[in-house]
Formats: C-alpha cells, sequence, structure tokens
C-alpha cells in the first residue's frame, strides 16, 4: 500500500466515501471511515487520497513481523524475508506456504490487538495496511499488475454483496461496537433459531422413521392394541428426554437449585428411566438385527439431536441476556473484550480459508507471485450473473427469507470458494487452482445448494441417476454433483456438451431455467418480488404504458413484458416484447422471449419467426439448444 498516495485496489473506495461503490451487477459494502470528514454533500473527490506520515504509519508495526518502506508498503522484517523468497522461488513448498499464512493471518490479529489495547485508531491502521490485508501485499512482490483488473469501473444496482477482508474489517468493527453490538448479536440468534429449527425437523424425522420401523417389524396390520399402546407413548419418552437435557444443561452451567427443585429433578430422571427401559422391552421383541441396529442408531440420534437443539436454546438466551444487559447499562466493551471478538471472528475467517486449500490437499498461502493472476470484481461479476442466469432459483428458499441472500467475502488465499452458514456467506479464496475462478465461486454456489436444501430432495433425486447406482457413500454422490454442476455451469451452458444425456436431463429438470418460460434477469424473478412491490411495481408500469406504447422508453418496454408475463396477461406481455424490438432490435433476449410469449398465446407462425431471429443472433449456447429445439417441434 502507497500510503503517499492510496492506491486503489479490489473493491477499494477513496478514502471518505459514504455511498454504495459498484461494479457491473455486484456492488462492494460500503464502510465509514471515521479518519475523514465528509463535505456538505457527502462525497469526496476521487482525486483526493489518504495522506500520512511515515511516522504516524510507523505506529502500526509495533510487535509485528513487518515494518513500514518509506513508500507506505508492509516490509517483512528481515526473519521472514528468507521465508517469503523460498516461497516466491518454489510455490509449491509447503512449509513456507504454511509458514506464510500463519505470519499473514497472526500479523492482522496482532496488530489489530496491538490498537485497540494503545488505544489507537483501528480503523486508521485498517485503512493505511488496505492493500495488505487485500492481497497480502508487501514490499518484495509488489503487484503492480493487480492496478488493471481491480478498480471500481461504474455504478449500478447489485444482487450480490461482495466484501474485501479489509472492508469486512471495517464492517466487523461497526458491528461490535457499541453502537451496533445489539444488532450483531440479533443477527447471531438469528442465525441461532434457524439452526434450531433445522435440528427439528431433523429431530421429527428420526422419531417418524423409529415409529415407522417399530410398526412395520412389531404391528404392520395394527391388530396387536398392546403394541399400538407401547408406540403411541414414544412421545411422551421424548419429551421426559428433552425435560431431561434440559435440567442437565442447567445443572452443567452452575444454575441454583432449592430442595424441592432438586427433588423434582431427581423424579424426572427417575420417570425417564423408567420409559427408557419400556422402550428398551419394546425394542427387544423385534427379530431383525439388522432393524434392532438401525434402532439403536435412531435411539443415539434423537439424543444427539435433542441435546444440541438445548444447547442452542441455551446460546440463545445467552444472548438476549447480553442483549438486555446492553439495553440496561449502555457501557462500551473493554478493551479486552472488543479484541476477543475480533481476534474470534478473524480466526473463524482464517479456518475457513485454510478449509479451501485443504480440500485440495494444498496450504492456503495468502501470498501470491507477482505474475499470479488473482480473482478480480470482473471475473466475480462474471461468474455470479452467469450462476443466477442458469441456476435462477438458487436464492429461491426459506433461509433468503429469514437471513437474506448470502455475501462474498474475498480474501487472500488459495482454493476453490466454500459457503459458510454460520456467516452466510461464500468464502471465495482470491486464487484458484489452474486459475479457474468460475469453478472456485460456483463451488460455493453448489454447497451453498445442498445446504439449504432442508429435505435432502437434490441429492436424492440425483442419487437415482444410472452413475450413482451402486454407490453408498453420500459424500461420493455430492462429489458427483458438485462436479457435474460446475460442467453445467461453466460448459454446459455454453453450449458444450460435456454430461451424460440422463444427467443434462437432470440438470434441466431440478437446476436451469425453465425451457417453456421466458428468460428472466435475476431481479425480477417473481420470488424476488414481494407481493406488495410487485403491485406497486406494476401500478408504475402501467402508468407508464398508458399514454402508448411508443412513446414509452424500452427499459420500461422490457419490464412491463416480464410483469405483465408473471400476471399471466400474455396479449399486453406480446403487445410490450413487440414494441420493445421495435426500439432495440438486437437484443437478441427481446426476440426469445417474443417468441414464448408468441407460444402462451399459440401465435406458432409469429414464435418461429423470433426463435430464428434469435437463433441467428446467439452464439454457442444452451439458450440456442432450447430455441432449436422449439423450431423442430413447430415445423413439424
Amino acid at each position: 500500500m502507497n500510503l503517499g498516495g492510496h492506491s486503489a485496489g479490489l473493491g477499494t473506495p477513496v478514502a471518505g466515501w459514504n455511498c454504495n461503490l459498484f461494479i457491473d451487477d455486484l456492488h462492494f459494502q460500503p464502510y465509514r471511515n471515521p479518519l475523514h470528514k465528509l463535505n456538505k454533500r457527502n462525497t469526496i473527490s476521487t482525486d483526493k487520497f489518504v495522506k500520512c506520515s511515515t511516522a504516524e504509519a510507523g505506529l502500526y508495526s509495533v510487535h509485528t513481523p513487518f515494518t513500514h518502506a518509506r513508500d507506505g508498503w508492509v516490509k517483512l522484517a528481515a526473519q521472514n524475508l528468507e521465508v517469503l523468497n523460498d516461497y516466491f522461488q518454489d510455490p509449491r513448498n509447503a512449509s513456507a506456504a504454511s509458514k506464510l499464512s500463519s505470519l499473514y493471518w497472526s500479523t492482522i490479529a496482532d496488530s489489530l490487538g496491538d490498537s485497540i489495547h494503545n488505544n489507537r485508531d483501528v480503523a486508521g491502521f485498517i485503512e493505511r495496511e488496505r492493500d495488505f490485508i487485500n492481497y497480502a501485499r508487501v514490499e518484495a512482490n509488489g503487484f503492480n499488475h493487480l492496478q488493471k483488473g481491480c478498480i471500481v469501473k461504474k455504478q449500478t444496482k447489485s444482487d450480490v454483496q461482495i466484501f474485501t477482508f479489509a472492508d469486512w474489517l471495517f464492517d466487523l468493527i461497526e458491528k461490535i461496537n457499541q453502537v451496533d453490538m445489539k444488532a450483531f448479536l440479533i443477527q447471531e440468534i438469528k442465525a441461532y433459531i434457524y439452526q434450531k429449527s433445522q435440528f427439528k425437523k431433523e429431530l421429527k424425522q428420526c422419531q417418524s422413521s423409529r415409529k415407522k420401523m417399530l410398526t412395520e417389524e412389531l404391528n404392520p396390520g395394527g391388530e396387536d392394541a398392546t403394541f399400538t399402546m407401547q408406540i403411541g407413548k414414544l412421545p411422551l419418552l421424548d419429551s421426559l428426554l428433552m425435560q431431561k437435557l434440559v435440567k442437565e444443561k442447567e445443572v452443567e452451567t452452575g444454575s441454583f437449585y432449592s430442595p424441592g427443585e432438586r427433588k423434582e429433578f431427581a423424579h424426572l430422571r427417575t420417570t425417564f428411566a423408567k420409559e427408557a427401559d419400556k422402550y428398551d422391552n419394546l425394542a427387544g421383541f423385534v427379530r431383525n438385527d439388522v432393524v434392532k441396529k438401525q434402532l439403536r442408531k435412531m435411539t443415539q440420534a434423537i439424543e444427539e439431536i435433542s441435546r444440541k437443539i438445548v444447547n442452542a436454546d441455551v446460546k440463545i438466551a445467552s444472548l438476549k441476556e447480553e442483549i438486555g444487559v446492553i439495553e440496561q447499562q449502555q457501557t462500551c466493551l473493554s478493551p479486552l473484550e472488543f479484541e476477543n471478538k475480533i481476534r474470534e471472528e478473524i480466526e473463524y475467517v482464517r479456518d475457513l480459508a485454510k478449509l479451501c486449500a485443504k480440500r485440495i490437499h494444498a496450504e492456503s498461502c495468502p501470498f501470491a507471485v507477482a505474475e499470479e493472476v488473482l480473482f478480480t470484481p470482473d471475473k466475480i461479476q462474471q461468474t455470479m450473473q452467469r450462476v443466477l442466469e442458469f441456476d435462477p432459483h438458487v436464492f429461491h428458499n426459506d433461509r433468503v427469507v429469514f437471513m437474506g441472500k448470502p455475501h462474498i467475502l474475498v480474501v487472500p488465499g488459495y482454493g476453490y470458494g466454500t459457503y459458510d452458514w454460520k456467516g452466510n456467506r461464500f468464502i471465495i479464496p482470491l486464487r484458484a487452482p489452474r486459475q479457474d475462478f468460475s469453478a472456485s465461486l460456483t463451488n460455493a454456489v453448489i454447497e451453498y445448494r445442498l445446504d439449504v436444501d432442508e429435505e435432502k430432495s437434490l441429492i436424492t433425486s440425483y442419487a437415482r441417476l444410472p452413475h450413482c447406482k451402486g454407490v453408498r457413500s453420500v459424500l461420493q454422490i455430492k462429489g458427483y454433483l458438485i462436479k457435474d454442476y460446475i460442467g453445467w455451469i461453466n460448459s454446459e451452458s455454453r453450449g458444450y456438451k460435456i454430461l451424460p444425456r440422463e444427467t443434462r436431463a437432470w440438470i434441466e429438470s431440478e437446476v436451469a431455467p425453465s425451457k417453456n418460460d421466458i428468460y428472466c434477469p435475476h431481479r425480477y424473478q417473481y420470488y424476488n418480488l414481494a407481493p406488495a412491490k410487485f403491485k406497486k411495481l406494476l401500478e408504475i408500469i402501467d402508468d407508464k404504458v398508458k399514454n402508448g406504447l411508443e412513446h414509452t422508453r424500452a427499459s420500461d418496454l422490457w419490464l412491463a413484458s416480464i410483469l405483465y408475463y408473471h400476471t399471466a396477461d400474455y396479449e399486453k406481455a406480446y403487445e410490450c416484447i413487440c414494441a420493445f424490438l421495435n426500439q432495440k432490435p438486437d437484443y437478441k433476449f427481446g426476440y426469445y422471449n417474443k417468441a414464448q410469449i408468441a407460444q402462451k398465446l399459440n401465435r406458432r407462425q409469429d414464435a418461429i419467426e423470433a426463435f430464428d431471429a434469435f437463433c441467428k443472433r446467439i452464439q454457442q449456447s444452451w439458450w440456442g439448444y432450447v430455441a432449436r429445439g422449439h423450431l423442430t417441434r413447430l415445423r413439424v
């Protein structure tokens, strides 16, 4: 980082900006820089940069293995420079990579801790060391080639937020500060509530499977009243188990019990033991050894999941209590608490970054050699847009309603991306194997897809494909699915048929856009528009087109055709798309949508002409394959 003249980097806003910075269809989370006062318009000219003295910058190298060069870049101390040189000479040197990884993460955590303890400006440290934090950029391996691909170019709306590591640290500090601590804790509570709901669903499934196995083995016809009664008492056993676990957790956490409460607890344990004995006797009537073994596993699973639910309840109660203390006392965190929280979050992200590399049996070294290509905003944007185009329902799930869409956190490191359910984010290393950045982000997306699939319907249906026949390992099947999903997004969508016919048919059924619907940008997918928002948007469009389609802007006509299509008003949708093409005759998807709407209206010849016009304009792509399929059918 150049302290004399701040250089632009991946998602690096000019100091003092208080606005959203966008790259094409994706934007970076804004941050508040406490070092600089904004002018009256809350902006600062792009030709004004951070200014600070070398002496001031030197404050932030205390107790770290780094010093600062005169130009402001972080400079490695002598004892670590040799390790860095060894790595640059041979990037496959696992020992050097591991040491540098530890060096990078400990430097950031230790420097932040030192700033907190010495009452220095933590945000100032992050701002000054932005290049090091975002790219592990040091004097020894200057990245002049970064300046071309990592500059914010234009402002547009966003579908998915992107955080650089430095901007994430700014955001983290704001949340941990007393002003935002309550909101931070509320978000944690939401995560645990969601986790608890998942555990409850798993518990219900286990209980249902247990009941089904016992009924099929002991009372298949339902004629034995004794077995029916005993099986019907299983919910009582589960309820007593939950109560017992709650009491045991209270004892474990040091809760005081009065003599009467201790007596009640002893009675509860005795009652549970009796019901457990009855269940053991009931299970003893099962003759099938395989079923007996499954029942034992099911019993263990029920107890483990119940304990997880209790632990989640305890955590939620603890967080709520912490919120109550904050509301009553309104005091700031102590420096030690502040530092511990920051360290905890940094180490959590560090472990996830290392996991990205360990999965491919590599070391996650944050430092890159000079000629190495990094994951740039443009590439992130292109990949995410492709994912949303060819997996349009990826964010159509209950978790989005509860926790929002995941964001992207780009961290220095190596490997394929992963999904972090706790932070609801994609962790994406700056460097990828074979520079295959599309595979890196797509890998994280399919992990998210599988994680939010609560009913496991995706992997269950995939397991029925011929190449999964006889494969018992769920992990192996999951690996096949991830590989095929990446192949779909990165190759099949471009028109290169690399998947088996059965797999392609499954992808087109479970993942791909519908072949019989219009092309719809992600932000206008029906599930992204709440009823009230959709109604308001439709009213606005109605008002804009009422004076005549020929006087309506092309962008409004395009949106009108999509909204009217969603309401099944195909006549209006067709009129709008035709008017749109009169103004924008070169927009290929206008013809695709016109053809699909014409089919809804049984205008066969119009559909043929529109599909034909689309095929002449589209390059090799899955969309072209779909259009040609419709043409073949319509011309028969």
